[in-house]
């Protein structure tokens, strides 16, 4: 029934034939139409019409949410399993925007690279609903299975998705759903099956790795279109091990820069896992805050005229920080981590961590390291961002 046939399924979304991904049986038990929205076409929509009856609606990732001004539907989400429905949206060139043609534009227009949030309407009769950052590992649901999907076919994160109800109104069984199929000649994906073949996909190459702060296994994994290093303790670890996820400063980690205080931040974190020899430290593509070297440096310039660092990224087009941790999870279920200390400074970063469903035992701030050079760049950190370090009192 559940297709395993992995080669074929991403010929089929690249396509445009519709999947039917059921989800686990404990969770709604239900099975929805799938179809990226790239690719869609007349055929899908009348599908989720005719056969699926249920709510249509355009899975997002989040940067396609920041891009169009899509806020959230309610302010406080108290749905069952928290769908993150934002506001409807109808497309600006829709009549009622009801209408298959209209419904089938608005959802294209979602993918086209020259669409602006104010080329939709709102309200309308699309509901977008924004991914979970840490994708099927953090939320095992169909909004987040829909961009894993698109991503697998190297489409646009955007997804058409359907509830499948029966001629009664009722939540189709999975005997419906297989019927289904097979008057269609569609395949049935599950949501833990694609979470294996996920998992399959990631490999890595493994060395020993003596350093000056200690002896360390160090990891080079291969997700999907990333190269991400782990430098862990050679030890079995414990249930709660000591993390530290430290985005690559050049200027800072190699060149031991003064104009910040990351290269201090990498020494105290790994003389830490050494000491304790219970850990692991995730070192993630994300040079300035996830703009890149080139951008951080025209970013320098504009705080050698006066502004602060974030003001400087805002002053380049960026918001504060854009920063991704969803491939933390990956690593993190690979080693089985469900728990950690993290090493730390920043709040937003204890709130993405837990987000993705893991578990915090212990915040461990790193020392406060201030000069002449870095003292505007760490006040900001701790003014616009609340920022804690191990010091004693600092009037901010």
């Amino acid at each position: 029934m559940i297709s395993e046939n992995w080669p074929k399924i991403i010929e089929d979304i690249k396509n445009g034939i519709p999947l039917i991904v059921i989800d686990n049986e404990n969770r709604e038990n239900e099975g929805d139409f799938f179809v990226n929205a790239k690719v869609v076409n007349d055929f899908s929509i009348k599908l989720m019409l005719n056969e699926g009856r249920g709510l249509i609606c355009t899975p997002i990732a989040k940067k396609f949410a920041k891009k169009f001004n899509l806020n959230f539907m309610a302010e406080k989400n108290t749905a069952n399993l928290h769908t993150a429905f934002t506001v409807s949206i109808d497309h600006k060139t829709n009549s009622t925007g009801i209408s298959l043609t209209d419904r089938l534009t608005t959802i294209k227009e979602l993918t086209n690279p020259d669409s602006i949030s104010e080329d939709f309407l709102r309200p309308g009769h699309i509901f977008p609903l924004i991914a979970h950052d840490g994708g099927i590992f953090a939320r095992d649901g169909h909004t987040e299975a829909s961009i894993e999907l698109s991503k697998l076919a190297g489409l646009p994160e955007v997804g058409v998705i359907c509830e499948i109800l029966n001629s009664d109104g009722a939540v189709a069984k999975r005997d419906e759903l297989v019927d289904l199929a097979n008057k269609y000649s569609l395949q049935i994906v599950s949501i833990d099956s694609l979470k294996k073949y996920l998992s399959s996909k990631i490999n890595f190459d493994k060395i020993n790795f003596p350093t000056k702060f200690g002896d360390f296994e160090l990891y080079n994994f291969h997700i999907e279109d990333q190269s991400i290093t782990v430098v862990k303790t050679k030890n079995e670890l414990s249930n709660s091990p000591i993390l530290r996820i430290h985005s690559e400063c050049k200027t800072g980690d190699i060149f031991q820069s003064k104009r910040c205080d990351c290269g201090d931040q990498l020494k105290f974190s790994l003389d830490k896992i050494s000491s304790t020899q219970d850990g692991l430290l995730i070192y993630l593509n994300q040079e300035g805050r996830g703009i890149g070297f080139s951008n951080k440096i025209r970013a320098y310039k504009l705080q050698e005229d006066g502004l602060d660092t974030y003001e400087a990224n805002n002053a380049l087009g960026f918001d504060d920080d854009l920063r991704d941790y969803s491939v933390v999870k990956r690593i993190l279920d690979y080693f089985s981590i469900k728990s950690v200390k993290l090493i730390t400074n920043n709040p937003i970063k204890i709130k993405c961590i837990k987000d993705l469903g893991v578990s915090i035992e212990n915040i461990i701030n790193t020392d406060l390291c201030i000069n002449i050079h870095n003292s505007k760049y760490i006040m900001a950190k701790i003014k616009k961002t609340n920022h804690k370090f191990n010091t004693g009192d600092l009037n901010v």
